[in-house]
């Protein structure tokens, strides 16, 4: 008598393996992972995967703009460091923050680069559930608007390092922490 065969694929795995394994994947990888199946949508389209763009700095910005828009659903802790030597590639990725910024929770954002209009237009929209916020810059900027649109509700934790503002900031009555890097 002959045992049946039992089989499972990978697709069987626990969520919690898919997802350490998805860990190890590229940015576009994860998108397509996300195509396989349900299951692996769920655990491709998974915020905290997304949340780090420092570790992915051979992707082209524009590359980086479609695939953060298209996998970031829902609310995210964001790192995104901007080095480049370009003017265009700086308004790319401050197209990533710009449409990423009204989700992100917490932000942590370094310009290694010139800092650019693009760069402002990104950080005066309103940020209705951002808790906390670090930007960098690798020059003195100095901010003419009010950042995040003023509204921050949530924002408790606010750090600037080479950022100086010009005009009155309504978000700071909600921020309990604010540090500078002078």
């Amino acid at each position: 008598m002959s045992h049946p065969r039992i089989t499972a694929g990978i697709d069987g795995l626990p969520l919690e393996i898919l997802l350490e394994l998805a860990k190890y994947t590229s940015l576009q990888d994860r998108v397509r992972f996300a195509q396989v199946s349900r299951t692996f949508r769920a655990v491709g389209l998974t915020p905290h995967l997304w949340a780090d763009l420092r570790s992915w700095p051979t992707m082209r910005p524009c590359t980086m703009v479609r695939l953060v828009a298209r996998a970031l659903p829902s609310s995210v802790q964001l790192r995104l460091r901007i080095e480049c030597t370009r003017n265009e590639d700086v308004a790319q990725y401050a197209a990533i923050l710009y449409h990423v910024l009204p989700r992100t929770k917490d932000l942590y954002l370094e310009v290694r680069c010139d800092w650019t209009w693009q760069m402002d237009c990104a950080l005066q929209q309103s940020a209705s559930v951002l808790k906390s916020a670090h930007i960098q810059s690798a020059s003195d900027v100095e901010f003419e608007f009010s950042i995040f649109g003023g509204v921050a509700p949530m924002l408790e934790t606010l750090w600037l390092d080479a950022i100086t503002f010009d005009v009155p900031q309504p978000v700071l009555d909600t921020v309990r922490n604010f540090g500078t890097a002078d």
